[in-house]
């Protein structure tokens, strides 16, 4: 997340014209919000599947334990490939064209 969120808004600030600046400021902030509170309930649900799985798969005897650090491992490789895979788009990102504003079109005003 601290790798990403400051080129991510440096980028989606610098894409809309100058007088939407404004508007597109709290978007930004508020869609970061939500996509973090889906990333960590995404990420804990998944974490408590693997879990679950790897006790189901465990022998009687084997320690409950490991199936714990199984499932954070199993966790932390799926947060390297979505964080592998997102690190490969943004090297397709391309950077925004520059907008010209117009005299006298601020807020609507012919």
């Amino acid at each position: 997340m601290g790798f990403s969120m400051m080129p991510l808004n440096t980028h989606v600030l610098n894409s809309p014209p100058l007088r939407l600046v404004s508007r597109v400021t709290p978007l930004t902030t508020a869609a970061q919000q939500v996509v973090l509170s889906f990333a960590v309930a995404g990420l804990t649900g998944y974490l408590m599947s693997q879990i679950a799985s790897n006790t189901a798969n465990a022998e009687a005897d084997a320690n409950p334990l490991n199936a714990v650090v199984a499932g954070y491992g199993d966790t932390f490789f799926l947060s390297a490939c979505l964080t592998t895979a997102c690190v490969a788009l943004s090297l397709l990102q391309r950077k925004p064209q520059q907008q010209q504003e117009e005299e006298g079109t601020f807020g609507g005003d012919s």
